[in-house]
């Protein structure tokens, strides 16, 4: 039976890449929330088999240009990786990103050498989160005076899994790597017409800065999620998304769901009547 925690956190989106046999075009939303990939770009992006991802499957992004390929495509959207229908603008309220990543550069990255985790860029630095080789860490991008990218200090090794969530109560960014918080800074927005999250390349119509690697069990939270609540997630992976979304876990913090409330006062109540009955018939047969 699935429980609730008292502290559940909203889970909006899960992307585990299990059941897709090898297909990205399978791939959906595990959350229940039915927020599927609206667009991916077939042969960047597939879905690895045999077992390659943190847990199971994941994602797999291989672009196989300099800082993008194929060259940009605004009808099309494409660029690289995939997008999925959820907004996170500022305005939408707090939200946090995550998931576990594994960047191993093949490419011949000569050009601007970023890697995207995620962001809904459509020109003048939207909110978003890459890798920037050159910099030597990561960064987070969108300000509404159409600043550039900010400096987190946070590096990440290569050919490793890593966990990676970005945890955004209003425009402050607070960045954690392997459960451990790394910055906080200002991850705002210039003023996007492309609200739609989009993970694996930055500028949503030309899907640039694409990453290189693996990911896996992406998800995404209406809520800035706590120290705490990311700290699970490092600890338990997929196990712990789903305790900290309240669908399964920790008996001490879970609470009974209603219907079950009153299976379990039904049932109280039949087994008082079941132990007062024989009493009864004891007193019956004792008249007689």
């Amino acid at each position: 039976m699935l429980t609730a925690t008292a502290q559940a956190a909203p889970l909006i989106g899960l992307y585990t890449f299990e059941g897709a046999n090898g297909n990205f075009a399978n791939v959906v939303d595990a959350s229940g929330n039915g927020k599927n990939p609206t667009f991916y770009e077939q042969g960047l992006v597939s879905v690895t088999t045999g077992g390659q991802g943190y847990q199971g499957e994941a994602a797999k992004f291989a672009p196989t240009g300099s800082w993008f390929n194929p060259a940009p495509n605004a009808a099309q959207n494409s660029g690289g990786g995939f997008t999925v229908g959820i907004d996170i603008s500022p305005s939408k309220g707090d939200l946090t990103i995550g998931g576990w990543l594994k960047l191993s550069p093949t490419s011949a990255t000569t050009q601007n050498p970023k890697y995207t985790f995620f962001s809904h860029d459509d020109g003048c630095w939207d909110r978003g989160l890459w890798l920037d080789a050159a910099a030597g860490n990561w960064q987070t991008t969108g300000g509404s005076n159409c600043t550039g990218p900010r400096n987190t200090g946070a590096t990440m090794t290569l050919n490793d899994w890593h966990l990676v969530v970005v945890s955004m109560a209003g425009i402050n960014a607070s960045l954690y790597i392997d459960g451990v918080l790394k910055s906080t800074t200002v991850s705002d927005d210039y003023g996007t017409t492309a609200p739609d999250l989009r993970f694996g390349a930055f500028d949503r119509s030309g899907g640039t800065e694409p990453w290189e690697g693996l990911m896996d069990n992406l998800f995404v939270f209406s809520s800035a999620l706590t120290a705490g609540q990311v700290s699970s997630i490092n600890s338990d992976g997929l196990a712990g998304i789903q305790r900290v979304a309240g669908l399964a876990g920790d008996p001490s913090a879970s609470v009974p769901e209603p219907s079950s409330l009153l299976l379990v006062a039904l049932a109280a109540g039949a087994l008082g009547w079941s132990r007062r009955k024989p009493s009864a018939l004891s007193s019956a047969q004792r008249s007689e």
